[in-house]
C-alpha cells in the first residue's frame, strides 16, 4: 500500500477566496476544511481561476490549457475541440479508476462521460432523473416550489427536497462509495459541487444554520465605477437594482448554509479515506472554479469583469510527505491539472500550459511559482460584448477591454481596485510593459495546437487573432478554403 497515489478532487462553484472559516468569514462554519488546512494543507493564498465563469474555467482546468487556447470563452462556447487533451483520459491510462460525480459544464458531451476517461460518473441530467425514480416533486433548480425569504429577484430559502437527496449530499455519497469500492486499486475521484453557485436553496437543516439578522454584509466600496469599461458599469448598475440590504443577508445566509453543507460533505469523503486506510497515500484538493462579487458592490454573481473577486479562488492541496503550510506565491488554477497528472506520474502533456505546484509544496523555503497570472473573458449577452484580458503580478493588475478600455491597479495599495491609474501619466511605462506581457501571452498561447492525425492545415482547430483588440475566432476543422 505504501506506493499508492490516489486522489480526491473537490471543487466549488463561484465560492469567493473569503468564504472560509479559517480564512475569516464572519461566523461562517466550516470544520473539516479548517481541520484539513490546520493539519494537513497547504493553504494557497494567492490562487487565481483564468476565468471569470464557468465553463472556460472549467474547459482550462479539464484541458489544463488557457481559454485562448482551448477557445471556450464564455458560457455559450458548447462544444470543444475534440483535439484538446483531457484530463480524465490521461488518468484513466495511467490505470487509475476515475470517477466524476457532479456538475460539468467543460463544453463536453454529458451523454459520453466515459469518452473523455471517467469510468463512473454522475452529472446534474443524472440528478434530475433521481429525482423522478425517487418520486420526489421537486425540480432542480428549484423556482417556486421553495419555501422563500423575501426577495424581489433571486430565489432564496429552503428547499422542498429532503436533505438525504439534496445533490452535494447525493455527490458526496457517491464519492464515499467510489472510494469504497476501489480501495484496492489506485482511484481519482473529482467531486463538483454547483453551490455555493444558484440555486440559493438549502435543505433544512442547513437552510435555518444561519439567522439572516446576523449577517455581515462586506463593506460598500468607494463609487469606483467611473473609470472601469461601460460595458462593466450598465452591468453592475443593472444587478444593483436586484438586491437592497434585506436581500443580501438573506442571500448570504443561504450562501453560508450551502457551504456548511459542502463542508460536511469534505468531512465525509475525508473520512472514507481513513476508514479504507489511505488518507495517507492521497492528494487531496479543494478548490472553486471562479469567486463572486459577494455584494462587495451590491450584486452577486460574476462577469462583465476581472476584479479580484471574481478570479481569486480558494485551493488547499493536502499530499503524502507535504506538510502544512500557508504561502502567497502566484499560482493558476491550470497548475492543479499538472500537479494531478504529476503526483499521478503522468508527464504533463506539452502543450498544457499549467505548472506542476510539487516543488512548492515540498519546498517550504520556496514562495515563488509564477510571476504573474493571466485571466480572458468574452461576455456576450443582452445584444452587448465586452471582451477583457487580465495580467496580474503580485502588486499589480493591468487589464484591457473591448475597445482600448484598459485598466490598472496598484494592489498593494488599493486591493479592492477602486482607483484606475491607466491615464497617471507616472505609470505610462508599466502600462506598456504590462500590455506588451499580455499581448506576449495571447501570441504565445492563443491556438497554436493542432493534432497532426486529424487536422490538414494548421489554420484548423486554432485562434486567429487580432492583437490590437486581444480577441479572436476559433476556426473549425473543414472551414478552411485550399
Amino acid at each position: 500500500m505504501a506506493d499508492r497515489r490516489n486522489i480526491l478532487f473537490i471543487q466549488t462553484d463561484a465560492q469567493h477566496h473569503q468564504w472560509l472559516g479559517f480564512q475569516g468569514a464572519p461566523g461562517l462554519k466550516t470544520p473539516h476544511l479548517d481541520r484539513l488546512a490546520r493539519e494537513r494543507a497547504v493553504v494557497f493564498d494567492q490562487a487565481y481561476t483564468c476565468s471569470g465563469v464557468c465553463a472556460p474555467s472549467r474547459t482550462s482546468f479539464i484541458t489544463g490549457r488557457y481559454p485562448v487556447a482551448h477557445g471556450v470563452v464564455n458560457n455559450q462556447v458548447r462544444r470543444r475541440s475534440p483535439a484538446e487533451p483531457l484530463l480524465g483520459r490521461l488518468l484513466q491510462q495511467a490505470g487509475y479508476a476515475t470517477g466524476y460525480f457532479g456538475k460539468t459544464h467543460f463544453a463536453g458531451d454529458d451523454d459520453a462521460m466515459s469518452a473523455d476517461g471517467w469510468e463512473q460518473s454522475f452529472t446534474i441530467a443524472d440528478y434530475k432523473k433521481y429525482l423522478q425514480q425517487h418520486r420526489i416533486d421537486a425540480t432542480y433548480p428549484e423556482k417556486k416550489g421553495i419555501d422563500r425569504l423575501p426577495g424581489r429577484y433571486w430565489n432564496f430559502g429552503a428547499s422542498r427536497i429532503p436533505n438525504e437527496h439534496y445533490l452535494e449530499n447525493i455527490l458526496g455519497d457517491l464519492g464515499v462509495q467510489f472510494i469504497e469500492r476501489h480501495a484496492d486499486r489506485p482511484f481519482a475521484c473529482f467531486v463538483n459541487c454547483v453551490a455555493p453557485h444558484s440555486p440559493f436553496t438549502p435543505p433544512r437543516p442547513y437552510a435555518e444554520l444561519y439567522n439572516p439578522a446576523d449577517m455581515i454584509l462586506p463593506e460598500p466600496l468607494a463609487n469606483d465605477l467611473a473609470d472601469k469599461p461601460a460595458q462593466t458599469r450598465k452591468w453592475i448598475a443593472q444587478n444593483q437594482k436586484y438586491l437592497n440590504e434585506p436581500e443580501l443577508r438573506n442571500w448570504l445566509a443561504m450562501v453560508y448554509g450551502l457551504l456548511s453543507m459542502i463542508d460536511d460533505n469534505v468531512g465525509k469523503l475525508i473520512g472514507a479515506l481513513e476508514r479504507q486506510g489511505v488518507l495517507d497515500q492521497t492528494l487531496i484538493v479543494f478548490t472553486s472554479d471562479h469567486g463572486d462579487f459577494a455584494g462587495r458592490r451590491g450584486v452577486i454573481g460574476k462577469s462583465w469583469c476581472l476584479c479580484d473577486d471574481v478570479l481569486h479562488i480558494p485551493l488547499l492541496i493536502a499530499a503524502p510527505g507535504v506538510r502544512r503550510r500557508r504561502t502567497d506565491a502566484l499560482v493558476q488554477n491550470i497548475d492543479v491539472t499538472a500537479t494531478l497528472l504529476d503526483f499521478a506520474g503522468v508527464t504533463v502533456p506539452q502543450r498544457m500550459h499549467g505548472r506542476s505546484l510539487a516543488p512548492l509544496m515540498h519546498d517550504a523555503n520556496l514562495n515563488r511559482h509564477r510571476d504573474c497570472v493571466f485571466a480572458h473573458d468574452q461576455a456576450e449577452y443582452s445584444r452587448d460584448k465586452l471582451y477583457q484580458s487580465a495580467v496580474r503580478t503580485p502588486d499589480w493588475k493591468y487589464i484591457e477591454s473591448t475597445g482600448r478600455q484598459c485598466e490598472l491597479y496598484d494592489l498593494r495599495n488599493d486591493p479592492a481596485e477602486t482607483r484606475n491609474l491607466a491615464t497617471d501619466p507616472a505609470q505610462r511605462e508599466r502600462v506598456d510593459r504590462m500590455r506588451q506581457d499580455l499581448l506576449q501571452w495571447h501570441l504565445n498561447h492563443a491556438g497554436g495546437f493542432y493534432a497532426v492525425e486529424s487536422t490538414d492545415y494548421w489554420e484548423d482547430e486554432t485562434h486567429f487573432y487580432d492583437e490590437t483588440a486581444f480577441t479572436g475566432e476559433r476556426i473549425p476543422r473543414g472551414s478552411h478554403t485550399q
